[in-house]
């Protein structure tokens, strides 16, 4: 058995800007491409921090941007 942390998100977005309320029904499908770029960049950050944070020894310690 594997051993870790795992995290699931339902995340459900309402667009608060005019502009997007009303091009939402066309352009969904470009409004969900760039979120999920987004999210898959995310997470090689979240990766590549963790493995870092992981060679320092410290593998809860995840520093943030500045630090």
């Amino acid at each position: 058995m594997e051993t870790g942390t795992r995290m699931e998100i339902d995340w459900r977005v309402m667009p608060t800007r005019r502009w997007m309320q009303v091009l939402t029904p066309v352009a969904r499908p470009v409004f969900t491409a760039a979120h999920a770029l987004l999210m898959r960049r995310g997470e090689r950050g979240l990766r590549r921090e963790l493995g870092q944070a992981i060679r320092r020894g410290r593998p809860n310690t995840v520093l943030t941007p500045g630090e």
